[in-house]
């Protein structure tokens, strides 16, 4: 499961709750349909009366319009919908948001005195949640995985418009799409404050692992497709592009101490400083249309990465010394920050993050065109997804060698697949030769 990698302690979590759910007793398998949104309410409800029961909630398509939060604090639960991402959109958890009205979280699963919940979700669309922290979904002391799932059109005025992962949460996404998901200060441009972070997903204090997904067309203030203030992130084979910040981190934002995985993934065409002029009384640096950092102390590990075409749209650059589009560090140097082989078009002052010569890193002067194609729903193994593909001629092509200059830290090879299922293109011809794949999330040419 190369999904599952992680430097600290994600590993341990995700197999306390691989074992938690294996104890469990089990309940046979319940039919819901959507004309039925009260069964499914109520099946979900039951998770914490019998808490030692797993409960498996088998859904038909349709549009399941919830009168209430799904909420789960103590208990064991599964929600079966489509059988690959392409179909989930047939099988919809609707919160209502805007055209029902009302002011109502989708997902809620928070753990209780003596309890960690377990949720998992497969093949759904999560949509129309309204919150003030986590309008899709709030995460807190306990378990959330969604497969084969869409998280949309999701609104908070805080952190975590689509999912909000809070103290000790385990969030796991694997081949899903998160797209078009608001922070409503960012609608308005208040933004004030160090709330306002994650369009698509906020962590502060939880660990977010993300495999094979996609963020698009998110809006925040600070980190439209991903924040990160405090926890963990784990991102492998993944897509980041078209989210807008109105001040920092189109794709990314790091703030505080997290530790941050990056490997095998496309962050492109994601803008920051949309918004030109502030609220009355107050001003925010504008930076890091692909990744900002921002007091960010904590550990960032990059490998196979493309970090490129992005944006900074209204900059600081007369303050800063740079604009920032790729990535900019406005915080001391960092402690632990290791690299090999990624393919950055504009360094900005991310100097740490230069693992080699031009042309593989470029300057705001000077940037490094990666040749991507637009971001298109293409066919993959497990359903449609978004993503960039390379093109001929790109850099990034073969250009991954885990026999790089990797120190004292163990080598990260090339991960089976790319996002679509492609098996990467990579060989070992000989003891002493490289190993070389594709940089980024989908590969120019893949084995079947």
């Amino acid at each position: 499961m190369s999904q599952f990698w992680s430097s600290g302690t994600s590993g341990r979590f995700l197999l306390s709750a691989a074992l938690a759910l294996a104890t469990a007793s089990y309940s046979a398998t319940r039919n819901v349909s959507a004309s039925n949104v009260a069964t499914l309410q109520r099946w979900v409800d039951s998770a914490d009366v019998y808490p030692s029961n797993h409960y498996v909630i088998s859904l038909g398509s349709g549009t399941y319009i919830l009168t209430k939060t799904l909420k789960v604090t103590k208990g064991y639960v599964t929600v079966n919908g489509a059988a690959n991402l392409t179909n989930a959109a047939n099988y919809v958890l609707e919160g209502g948001y805007p055209n029902l009205g009302g002011f109502k979280r989708i997902l809620d699963v928070q753990g209780s005195p003596g309890w960690t919940p377990v949720v998992a979700i497969k093949g759904l669309t999560i949509r129309g949640g309204h919150a003030v922290s986590g309008g899709g979904g709030y995460i807190r002391n306990a378990y959330l995985s969604l497969v084969n799932s869409i998280v949309r059109d999701n609104v908070s005025s805080s952190w975590g418009s689509g999912l909000y992962a809070g103290s000790n949460a385990q969030l796991i996404l694997s081949n899903c799409l998160v797209r078009g998901n608001l922070n409503l200060q960012a609608q308005t441009n208040s933004c004030g404050g160090v709330t306002a972070g994650g369009g698509g997903v906020a962590v502060n204090g939880g660990l977010l692992h993300s495999y094979k997904t996609t963020f698009m067309d998110n809006q925040a203030c600070r980190g439209a497709g991903v924040a990160i203030y405090n926890g963990e992130l784990s991102m492998e084979s993944s897509t980041i592009s078209s989210n807008n910040a109105n001040k920092r981190g189109g794709g990314i934002f790091l703030s505080g101490g997290p530790d941050v995985y990056l490997r095998f993934n496309t962050i492109a065409f994601n803008k920051a400083g949309t918004h030109f002029a502030d609220p009355s009384g107050f001003y925010e640096e504008k930076y890091g249309g692909g990744i900002a950092m921002s007091g960010f102390s904590g550990i960032l590990e990059m490998y196979g990465n493309i970090l490129a075409k992005n944006q900074t749209v209204f900059s600081d650059k007369a303050a800063l010394g740079q604009h920032g589009h790729d990535c900019y560090r406005r915080t001391p140097t960092l402690p632990t920050f290791r690299h090999v082989d990624n393919l950055i078009g504009a360094i900005g002052n991310c100097v740490e993050l230069n693992s080699g010569a031009p042309p593989f890193q470029g300057t705001e002067a000077v940037p490094v065109d990666p040749l991507l194609g637009p971001l298109t729903l293409k066919a993959g193994t497990s359903g449609n997804q978004y993503t960039h593909a390379l093109l001929t001629g790109s850099l990034a092509v073969n250009r991954y060698d885990y026999n790089s200059a990797w120190g004292n830290y163990a080598p990260i090879y090339c991960p089976y697949a790319d996002q679509l299922g492609h098996r990467r293109d990579w060989w070992n011809p000989g003891a002493n030769a490289p190993i070389q794949c594709d940089m980024g999330a989908q590969v120019l040419n893949w084995y079947h």
